[in-house]
């Protein structure tokens, strides 16, 4: 019974793991659409501004 419960426990830490590498990935995703969308963002913020007519 005992090496049913190491065996149970390193299972669990495997899948623990295998949980947080697969997240790691989907967060770096998140964080490279952020930075695109940022980028756009000051882009878009860059356009030059036409004077106003004076009259």
């Amino acid at each position: 019974m005992e090496g049913l419960t190491i065996t149970g426990a390193a299972l669990y830490q495997l899948t623990a793991l295998t949980l947080r590498a697969r997240n790691c990935r989907f967060i770096r995703l998140i964080n490279l659409f952020r930075m695109l969308t940022f980028r756009v963002a000051a882009t878009s913020n860059e356009h030059a501004e036409t004077p106003l007519p004076q009259g």
